[in-house]
């Protein structure tokens, strides 16, 4: 059985966002989709729920074999890993594309600036890392095996 590659926790926040955003929809018995931060993209995700099994269109998941952000998205709102209700609000509306390009997909960067942001408005910015990295900690510490094969990725922005 082959299992996805660990994510990069840089990805986690690009989870709570889609999760905050309501980007995560599931649509069906086993199926779900994820539009991207920009809105111009969807991925499809299918997943078995009582295996841990997944797959999804998206770039991470086709061409890095690694577990991503829709995928981590969906772990979160199907309740597969805790994850404090609070804590996807901090990243409501971040457009996580436009920031990752503009840090030329230099990922710490760009959660880095955002996390400068929150920090400008007042926001514990510690606390939250901590409570992100023990989110990071639990998917790192699950076993999520690849559900056949996903389709290619969506085109565009």
């Amino acid at each position: 059985m082959a299992y996805w590659a660990k994510p990069k926790i840089e990805k986690v926040y690009e989870a709570l966002t889609a999760v905050a955003d309501g980007r995560i929809k599931i649509t069906g018995d086993g199926t779900a989709v994820c539009a991207s931060s920009s809105g111009k993209k969807f991925y499809h995700l299918k997943f078995d729920s009582d295996s841990l099994a997944m797959t999804s269109n998206d770039n991470m998941a086709y061409y890095q074999k690694s577990l991503s952000y829709p995928m981590m998205a969906l772990l979160i709102v199907t309740k597969k890993v805790d994850c404090p209700e609070e804590l996807p609000k901090y990243f409501a509306g971040i457009k996580w594309k436009e920031i990752n390009t503009r840090f030329k997909n230099n990922y710490k960067l760009s959660v880095d600036s955002v996390l400068e942001e929150l920090k400008s408005k007042n926001v514990d910015v510690e606390d939250i890392k901590a409570l992100v990295e023990t989110l990071f900690e639990k998917i790192k510490s699950m076993q999520i095996s690849i559900l056949g094969n996903s389709e290619k990725p969506p085109q565009g922005y």
